[in-house]
């Protein structure tokens, strides 16, 4: 019962929306033009899936981020600290690149450097699962998801730029 009264709590809930608000801000102001996606000789995967994909792996990274906030406030165990550290540096990778990614896709279409973004998003991300791995080993799971996501995007930038 203790953990249910940890999860919604107040302050659990204020970070989720926070991070959950700066992960969508981006994709507020952007522009998505699917008349570019359209044009281009892509997977046969329907636009809607990115959309859905981008707002799911918001919401999946918000919570990846209050599930692992009681981990910053460890004070012994100084290989979960500095594990912490690499872990928020990691993530703030990621959603530079995936914010970047959107930006350099839909606004610049530039197919290249959209491929070598989505490639280091997949490089941040495997590098927050293993972080993940070392501070919280059952909490890890959910960092696989934005694994697969990534490397879903990957794979379709490498499938845009060689054919198109």
């Amino acid at each position: 019962m203790k953990k249910i009264k940890k999860i919604f709590d107040i302050r659990n809930i204020l970070c989720f929306l926070l991070f959950l608000l700066v992960y969508f801000l981006p994709l507020v102001f952007l522009k998505i033009d699917k008349s570019f996606y359209e044009s281009l000789k892509t997977i046969p995967i329907p636009f809607w899936v990115y959309k859905a994909g981008f707002f799911a792996i918001g919401i999946l990274t918000s919570l990846i981020i209050c599930l692992f906030k009681p981990h910053l406030k460890e004070k012994e165990n100084s290989l979960i600290r500095y594990g912490i550290r690499r872990f928020i540096l990691y993530l703030a990778l990621n959603y530079v690149f995936s914010v970047t990614l959107l930006v350099t896709f839909f606004r610049a279409n530039n197919l290249f450097l959209t491929y070598v973004l989505a490639l280091s998003g997949l490089i941040t991300s495997l590098f927050v699962l293993m972080e993940a791995v070392l501070i919280k080993k059952p909490k890890a799971w959910w960092t696989v998801l934005l694994l697969l996501w990534h490397l879903l995007l990957t794979v379709s930038s490498i499938y845009i730029f060689l054919y198109n």
